[in-house]
């Protein structure tokens, strides 16, 4: 086993006593890395993308771009936070063939397993009934614009036409969520 190369290394090892009693053989697995290397993906990317910054910058609840997006939503949907996001990596909502649609990039599952995303639609504010199934999520035809390998483009489209809505109106929204 070489600790100065990270890796994972198997180490199998017999012991005995004074009077050659033989113990079980052992085999352990030890991973060798960077202990000052994160390996949350979340830490990982606030170590890249605001190291420099302050502590209570780098909270993913902080802006310190001051866009309008904590630093929780730039690593979520594929922001800059170092710099105001522009149009084109921000949530887009449109209609298409008279839904109501918002297409978005995403942070891949493979990449980190503990954000979720839910989009849901309702027809009203006042009386808010936030409701998922009434949405489908789908990856988007191009993945033009994608921030990266890390990331995809999704398109959530309203399963009724805005014109078959009671009041002919349609809210929607994306609800991401980090658990640990």
């Amino acid at each position: 086993m070489d600790t100065s190369k990270a890796g994972v290394y198997t180490l199998t090892y017999d012991v005995s006593d004074l009077s050659y009693n033989q113990a079980t053989q052992v085999t352990r697995t030890v991973t060798v890395g960077n202990p000052t290397e994160p390996t949350d993906p979340l830490e990982q990317w606030v170590a890249d993308h605001l190291g420099s910054l302050s502590a209570q910058e780098q909270d993913p609840l902080a802006d310190p771009d001051k866009d309008q997006m904590e630093n929780i939503l730039e690593y979520a949907l594929g922001g800059n936070p170092s710099a105001e996001d522009s149009s084109d990596t921000r949530p887009v909502v449109a209609e298409s063939g008279g839904k109501l649609t918002v297409t978005f990039y995403r942070l891949k599952s493979s990449v980190d397993p503990d954000i979720t995303y839910t989009v849901q639609l309702t027809t009203s504010l006042t009386t808010p009934n936030w409701d998922e199934t009434k949405v489908d999520v789908a990856p988007a035809g191009d993945q033009d614009g994608v921030p990266g390998p890390n990331y995809e483009k999704v398109t959530a489209t309203a399963k009724t036409a805005m014109a078959d809505e009671p009041d002919g109106q349609q809210f929607i929204r994306i609800v991401v969520e980090r658990t640990e």
